[in-house]
């Protein structure tokens, strides 16, 4: 946790010191150190001044009894999940690689439904809790699913190498679509 207290952090700390909400990237083993994080916690959001949230990964367990750490030390909410690291995926017809994650970010596009899965694990035991959706989002329904499982918000990052910024106009049409479908207005 040494790095959060260096020059180098207060450097960050500067160049962020305008954003609304900072997302941390946490370890299992800094999950574990309650102390560690709740001195990382705490420097962030009294020295930047804005909520933080915590990205957790995929590989994180026991999963509630790490989250509730968090939400002790500090953490207003969590952002899940994190990829799954370098992966590869071969068009097998032409054989060459269409996907691999050194290049374009991490891999969770075909596993939502861990993702998902893992959400309801946290809302279960911590149902208040602010936990914005990531992963695997490559259409309105994803984003869709993500809401109805309790997320306030969901983030969308790999599928945009792959589909460009169109993806967000696909998204809001889809999502609109959907909301005129069932006769839900806007909040």
């Amino acid at each position: 946790c040494s790095l959060f207290f260096t020059e180098r952090f207060q450097k960050i700390v500067e160049k962020y010191s305008k954003l609304k909400g900072k997302e941390v990237k946490m370890g299992a083993v800094m999950a574990m150190d309650e102390k560690a994080m709740g001195e990382m916690l705490t420097t962030f959001k009294k020295e930047l001044g804005v909520p933080v949230y915590v990205k957790i990964g995929p590989y994180l367990e026991p999963l509630e009894s790490i989250i509730e750490n968090y939400v002790k030390a500090g953490a207003d909410g969590i952002t899940a999940m994190d990829s799954f690291g370098t992966g590869i995926a071969i068009d097998w017809k032409n054989e060459i690689p269409f996907f691999a994650t050194w290049t374009t970010g991490g891999y969770t596009a075909g596993l939502f439904f861990v993702t998902a899965g893992k959400i309801v694990r946290i809302k279960k035991k911590l149902p208040e809790l602010y936990v914005s959706g990531c992963g695997g989002v490559r259409n309105a329904g994803h984003v869709i699913q993500y809401l109805l499982l309790g997320c306030k918000t969901v983030q969308v990052a790999t599928a945009i190498f792959y589909h460009g910024h169109k993806l967000f106009n696909e998204l809001v049409q889809g999502i609109s679509k959907w909301m005129e479908e069932k006769g839900y207005t806007s909040p």
